[in-house]
Parts: C-alpha cells; structure tokens; sequence
C-alpha cells in the first residue's frame, strides 16, 4: 500500500489541560557545517563524539522513474561493480573491508546511499562512494548478476498475494496515473531479462545522464574533524566535472473528499482474521504550517485508538496510525487486522476520530510530551537519525522529527481534527480483506 519500510510513527509532545504549551527541555537541533564544491555538489557535516559515522548520499533527477527500472538495476550494481579504477572484485573488498553496515535505495526522483562506519575508515569510504555513484563501469559480469537478484525482487512484488488489492487502494488514494501507483512491473521485467551486454550498454547510456554532482548532497554526522573530512570530500568528488539537471516534479495529490470502499479476500490471513487500512490525503505536505499539529493530531489518535480499540472492546491487537508527509501530499493512514468483521472495525475507528473533535485526555497528553522529548534526545546523539533529518529536511522541505507538536494549543488541535478528520463513509478510502 505503497509504505516504505522505512516510515515510522511519529511521536507528539503536548501539554496542560487548557494552552498545550509546556515545552520540554529543549534539544536544540545541530546546525550542519554545509560546503559547496565547484561542480556544484553540496556536503553537510555534524561532528559528535559518537565513536562511529552516519552517512547518506542522495541523488535527485527526472530520470529516477520506475518507468523501465534501470535506475533500480543502477542502485543493486553499486556496491558491487566495477567503478573508477577499481575492478568489481576490489569494489565488493573495499566495500567489506571499511562499510561495516551499508544499502542503497531508489525512491521516485532519488537514487539514494546509506552506510554507517568506524572514523578510521572515512577517506577510504568517500573515496569508494565517488567511484560507485560517479564512475561506474557496469561490467556485464556484474550486470547480469544483479539483473537476476533484481528479477527475483520484481516477481515478489508482482506476484505479491495481495497486490491487486493494495494497488486499487493506491490509485483511489492517488489517482490512477499518479507516479506512486504506476510502478510499471512488465516493463521493469523485461528490463532486467535484456542480454547481459545489451543491459550493461543501456545502463552506461543511462548512468551518464545521472551523472549530476550538482544534483547531489552528501550528509555526514559521526566523530570526525571537520576541516579534514571537507579536504577529502573535494579530493575525492571534487574532480568530476560540474552538471546539473531538473529534479522529478511529482503532481500534487487532491485531498481526498469521497468514500470509497474496497474489499477483497487476503490469501495471506486466515478465517476469521481480517485487515482493514483506513487512507486519505489531507493536503497538508511536510512544509505546511499545519504539518506538525498532524504530527501531534495522529499520535494523540494512535492512543485512542489504542485505548478503546484494544484496551476496551479488545478488537485488535496493535492499531497503527501514520502522518506520512512529502512535498506533494500528506497522507494519513490506519491499519489494524482483527478476528471482528472490517465493518465493524470501520465505524469504531471513525467513531473515535468523531469524538476525538469534542474532547482529548490532558493527562495521555502529559504523559506523551515526556515520550517526545525522549525521542528528541535519541535523535539528538544517532547519526544515522540526525542525517535521516537533514535527509527529509532537503526532499521534502522538511522533517516531522524534527517539529515541535509540543507547542500545539489545545484549540488548534480541535480545530485539525475538526478539519481533517473525516466522518463515517466521509472523505477516505477503504480497504477490507477477510482472510480465507
């Protein structure tokens, strides 16, 4: 239901009963030290004395599409294929010998790099990172290694037991030619099934088109010196040449006004198991002023859910609820499987969000603002959070983990859930699967 495996829910910060705006002690957020090279790439540095880096480097073009799935091939060839003047056997060593936890990950408009290491590894990193994302070869060896690795992938996804399901959920939610839900599978199959040599010559063609320094941000946070690590960054990317290229425009998401109910049988539950996932866009992208009362709005609700839902009629185990912003929607989404019918389950949940605009419980409130400042002060002291951060702050314009729901007032949060919660058989799209 097109849900990264890397979202996560968000935790609020609220108050007293009446203002809700009793700050917690502050964890001031780090400023990153922020070079550009000439070619036009721009690095983002935190040193902390945290005894390991957290690294990303991210890659946004128009030419990061799902369409024909060569960016995808491009992402599962990087840590393994010849680049720069190392050969794909001494990438693959480089890559044990000074990565100690690494991945690469395509998402629509971004080719993207993740790695966490030990400090006495860093110039050894950045140089083998500038050789997989600026120079590689795409041996055919390679090529058509990971090309099968990559089939195997596709036919999970296209033969997932409840795909045709969860993408009818998608393209009510998005619409039907909307990027998010077109992930063209067959073209990305026959993509990967091409001739060794044929592949390895498209992905070349291809990688030069991406070959964008200007396009691209890397983000540090771990124990090193500043001043050095910035040195080795323009050694090492500073010598490719300066190019740039226009960023994927994804089209903007209308909110979601109409009911539409979806139903199907899960070949993955069991009678008398069932699945029901509530959606609906609220409009509200990572940079509207009303994002964080959504932050604080969901994480309020996932605690009623959890309370009357679980706690009280004992009709789910763990409820899920989610406020996944970005910079053409603002998707919030609701998630429980259950032993009760779906229909059921449906009128309860909308019957809390209904009672959710009249009243809220100050004490949960408390209790939640101590659970944020937690979070805060995790974030605080991970690289791989605080990179995570800046990552999500330059995507989508900002990051939810990074506001403050602590500030929110008691009548803004009525009004949001007065606003953006819709009522039963409202503005929101439905999905039931019974199990077989």
């Amino acid at each position: 239901m097109n849900v990264s495996r890397r979202d996560s829910f968000k935790l609020l910060a609220l108050a007293s009963t009446a203002a809700y705006t009793l700050s917690p002690t502050p964890v001031a957020a780090v400023t990153p030290h922020t070079l550009v090279l000439g070619n036009g790439l721009r690095a983002h540095l935190i040193s902390s004395p945290c005894g390991y880096v957290g690294l990303s480097l991210i890659l946004r073009s128009e030419e990061i599409v799902h369409q024909h799935g060569l960016a995808h091939l491009m992402e599962h060839t990087s840590f393994s294929g010849a680049a720069g003047l190392l050969t794909a056997h001494e990438v693959a060593e480089a890559q044990r010998d000074c990565l100690q936890d690494c991945n690469a990950s395509t998402a629509l408009g971004v080719l993207r790099w993740d790695a966490s290491f030990l400090p006495r590894h860093l110039s050894q990193v950045l140089s083998l990172l500038s050789d997989i994302t600026l120079d590689q070869k795409f041996d055919a060896e390679t090529v058509a290694r990971e090309a099968n690795i990559v089939l195997e992938e596709l036919y999970l996804d296209k033969y997932k037991a409840n795909m045709r399901q969860e993408r009818a959920f998608d393209a009510a939610l998005y619409g039907e030619s909307h990027p998010h839900v077109g992930r063209t599978l067959d073209a990305q199959i026959a993509t990967a099934r091409l001739p060794a040599a044929e592949l390895a010559a498209r992905l070349r063609s291809y990688a030069a088109s991406l070959r964008l320094p200007a396009n691209m941000d890397l983000f540090l946070v771990g124990q090193f010196e500043t001043e050095t690590v910035a040195n080795w960054i323009d050694q090492y990317f500073g010598k490719y040449a300066y190019a740039r290229g226009p960023y994927l425009d994804l089209p903007t998401i209308g909110v979601t006004r109409a009911y539409r109910a979806l139903a199907g049988v899960s070949h993955e539950l069991k009678r008398p198991l069932s699945e029901l996932v509530i959606g609906w866009n609220t409009g509200v992208t990572a940079i509207d002023p009303d994002a964080q009362t959504l932050v604080a709005l969901c994480e309020y609700l996932k605690e009623l859910l959890f309370k009357q839902l679980r706690e009280q009629h004992g009709d789910t185990y763990t409820p899920e609820v989610a406020y996944r912003p970005d910079g053409c929607s603002g998707i919030i989404s609701i998630a429980l499987s259950s032993s009760k019918h779906p229909a059921t389950l449906e009128q309860r949940v909308l019957d809390s969000m209904q009672s959710l605009k009249t009243d809220l419980d100050a004490h949960e409130a408390t209790r939640l603002r101590d659970r944020a400042e937690l979070r805060r002060r995790k974030i605080a002291i991970r690289p791989e959070a605080q990179v995570e951060c800046m990552v999500r702050r330059t995507v989508d314009g900002a990051s939810v983990d990074e506001m403050a729901p602590e500030t929110v007032s008691r009548d803004e949060l009525l009004a949001a859930a007065l606003r953006y919660l819709p009522s039963h058989k409202g503005g929101y799209v439905r999905l039931a699967l019974r199990g077989q």
